[in-house]
């Protein structure tokens, strides 16, 4: 199965980890293609987007990539194929990085009280 990502321009590709992505994934083939926009979507140039903003397209699933409020980088795919397991797998990898992240980015308490 090949899955087409469109990204757009701004996004750093590297926060993704593709490399680690495909050798996890080794049954789901990942084309990139950046920049990409709503419009390559809606085209079917690719399989899935992901865009910056406030996360609503009718008739497309949108899932926030990372936590917090305001705008934000947006996972978006058609509601007929959001569920697909090579959309499924790629939005948990997309959770998994982004989760990893924000705990890295957690001070840790070093020492003790007392």
């Amino acid at each position: 199965m090949l899955l087409q990502l469109g990204v757009h321009a701004s996004f750093d590709l590297r926060r993704l980890d593709l490399a680690a992505f495909r050798e996890t994934h080794v049954e789901i083939g990942l084309r990139v293609l950046q920049p990409a926009g709503l419009h390559e979507l809606i085209e079917g140039k690719v399989d899935l987007l992901i865009a910056r903003g406030l996360g609503h397209h009718p008739g497309y699933r949108c899932d926030r990539i990372g936590e917090g409020s305001g705008l934000g980088d947006w996972l978006i795919a058609p509601e007929g194929t959001a569920d697909c397991p090579e959309i499924v797998s790629f939005r948990e990898w997309l959770r998994a990085q982004a989760a990893g992240k924000a705990s890295a980015k957690r001070p840790r308490l070093v020492g003790g009280l007392g």
